[in-house]
C-alpha cells in the first residue's frame, strides 16, 4: 500500500512539472519614441475631431447596421457561450432520471396480471483536476473570449475608418465633377473663339480639331468621374448595411485637426486592440498546450448513483459510490503528437503577436511620414496654383493685345485646370493619411454591447 502511495505521489510530481511549462511572451525590441508627435489628445471617437455631422451619422449607422460587424458581435457571443460551457466542467454534475413501465403476464391457469414498475435515480459525477487540465481548458476559453472582445473593438475602429475614407472620397469625387463641368464650360467658350478664328481663316483645321479634342476629353473625364461617384455610393451603402444610398447636396472637406500625441511605442501595445487580441491568443494557445500535456496523465473521477424503486420507496434503495481512474497506456503516440501540435500552435501565435506589434509600429510611422510629405506636396501645389493663375491672366492679356498666340493661352488654361484637380485630390489624400493615423493610434474605444458577464 505504501509503495502505491509513493508511486502515485511520483506521478503527481512529474505531472505538475510537465504541466507547469509556460511560454515567455515578449514583444520585439521597441524604439523609445515615435519620430513625430502632436499636442492634442486623441478621443475615443476620433472622427468627432472632424466636426462633420454627416460623418458622425454615417459611422453611427454603420456600427448599428453593418452586417460584417454584426457577425463579429455574433462570434463574441459564441466565445462567451464556450467560456461558460468550459467553466461548467469545474463543478460537479448532477443528473436525474425517471422511468416507468407496465408488464402483462399470464400464469398457467390463464390468470392475467399487470405489474407497474417505476424507478427514480440520481447520478452525480466530478472529475478531480489533479493536473490542471480542466482549469487550463477553462482559462483558454476565457482568453478566447477576451480575444474576441478585442476583435470586436478592432473591427469597430476599422469600420469607422472605412466609412470616413469612403465618405471623403465621395466628397472629392463630387467636387471633381463640379470642377470638370466648370472646366467644360470654359473649354466650350474657347472652342467658340477658335471656331470663329478658323472661319476667318486665321488658323488651320488642325488647331480647331485640337480644341474639339480637348472638349471631348473633358466630357470623357466627367463620365468617368460620375461612374466613380456611383461606385463610391454603392460602397458607402454596403458599409452602412443598406441596399443603396445617395448623398446629395454640397459637401466640403473638413479642416485638418491638430496632430495628436502619438505617445510612446510601449503604450501602443496596451491600447491597440489587434495587439491585445494577438496577446490573448498566445495565452490561450499556451493554456491549450498545458491541456495537451495533461491529457497524457491519469484522470480520476468520482461518481455516485442513487436509485430506488418508487413502488417500494422505503424498501428498495440502491446506492453506488465509486472512484474511477483512467490511465493512458498505448495510443500509438497520439497524445504525444497532440502535445507537439499544441506547442507549434503556441509558437505560431507568439510569432503572429510579434508581427502584429511590428505592423502596429509601422502603421503609425507610415501615417506620420505620409501626412508630413503630403502636407508639403499640398503646399507646393497651392503655390503652383497661385503662379498658374497669374500665368493664365498674363497670357490672356498678351493674347488680347496680339502679343501671344491664342494656343499659348489655351495651354496655360489647361495646365491650370489640371492643377485645380490635383489640389482637390491632394486635400483628400491628406485627410486619408490623418484617418490612417487615427486608426493606427486608436484603441481606448471599447465596444460594450453585451451586458451579461461570465
Amino acid at each position: 500500500m505504501l509503495q502505491r502511495c509513493f508511486l502515485f505521489a511520483g506521478i503527481l510530481l512529474l505531472a505538475s512539472c510537465a504541466t507547469s511549462e509556460k511560454i515567455a511572451i515578449q514583444p520585439p525590441s521597441l524604439p523609445l519614441e515615435f519620430t513625430q508627435t502632436g499636442s492634442s489628445e486623441l478621443p475615443e471617437k476620433w472622427w468627432l475631431l472632424f466636426n462633420d455631422e454627416s460623418l458622425n451619422q454615417l459611422i453611427e449607422t454603420a456600427l448599428l447596421d453593418n452586417f460584417d460587424f454584426q457577425s463579429v458581435k455574433n462570434r463574441l457571443e459564441q466565445a462567451r457561450a464556450v467560456a461558460r460551457k468550459s467553466g461548467a466542467a469545474s463543478f460537479p454534475r448532477l443528473d436525474g432520471s425517471v422511468s416507468t413501465s407496465r408488464s402483462l403476464s399470464q400464469s398457467d391457469d390463464q390468470v392475467k396480471a399487470t405489474t407497474d414498475l417505476s424507478s427514480i435515480g440520481i447520478a452525480a459525477s466530478y472529475e478531480l483536476d489533479l493536473w490542471g487540465r480542466i482549469s487550463a481548458n477553462t482559462g483558454a476559453a476565457e482568453l478566447d473570449l477576451l480575444a474576441s472582445q478585442e476583435a470586436l473593438n478592432a473591427a469597430a475602429i476599422s469600420l469607422s475608418a472605412e466609412v470616413a475614407v469612403t465618405w471623403y472620397r465621395l466628397i472629392d469625387q463630387q467636387r471633381q465633377i463640379e470642377l470638370l463641368k466648370q472646366q467644360h464650360q470654359t473649354d466650350k467658350k474657347h472652342l467658340g473663339a477658335v471656331t470663329g478664328r478658323f472661319r476667318a481663316g486665321q488658323i488651320t483645321s488642325t488647331d480647331l480639331l485640337q480644341q474639339r479634342q480637348k472638349v471631348e476629353a473633358t466630357l470623357g473625364e466627367i463620365a468617368l468621374a460620375e461612374s466613380k461617384l456611383k461606385l463610391l455610393n454603392h460602397q458607402l451603402a454596403l458599409l452602412l448595411g443598406q441596399p443603396s444610398t445617395i448623398i446629395s447636396g454640397a459637401q466640403i472637406f473638413p479642416e485638418l485637426p491638430t496632430l495628436p500625441m502619438t505617445g510612446i511605442p510601449a503604450e501602443l501595445l496596451n491600447q491597440r486592440p489587434d495587439v491585445r487580441q494577438a496577446y490573448f491568443q498566445v495565452q490561450a494557445a499556451d493554456q491549450r498546450a498545458a491541456v495537451a500535456v495533461s491529457e497524457r496523465f491519469p484522470r480520476i473521477s468520482l461518481t455516485a448513483n442513487l436509485d430506488f424503486d418508487a413502488t417500494e420507496l422505503f424498501n428498495n434503495w440502491l446506492t453506488n459510490l465509486a472512484a474511477n481512474l483512467l490511465v493512458p497506456i498505448i495510443d500509438g503516440g497520439q497524445r504525444k503528437a497532440e502535445v507537439g501540435r499544441a506547442k507549434a500552435v503556441r509558437s505560431e501565435a507568439l510569432n503572429r503577436y510579434k508581427q502584429t506589434v511590428l505592423v502596429a509600429l509601422k502603421e503609425v510611422e507610415d501615417a506620420l511620414v505620409q501626412e508630413t510629405h503630403q502636407q508639403q506636396w499640398l503646399n507646393h501645389l497651392n503655390k503652383q496654383l497661385s503662379f498658374s493663375e497669374t500665368v493664365v491672366e498674363q497670357t490672356r492679356q498678351h493674347y488680347i493685345h496680339g502679343e501671344m498666340d491664342f494656343f499659348r493661352f489655351l495651354g496655360a488654361v489647361s495646365s491650370h485646370q489640371k492643377l485645380q484637380r490635383s489640389q482637390l485630390q491632394a486635400m483628400r489624400e491628406l485627410i486619408e493619411y490623418r484617418i490612417n493615423l487615427y486608426r493606427a493610434l486608436a484603441g481606448s474605444w471599447n465596444v460594450k454591447h453585451v451586458r451579461n458577464q461570465i
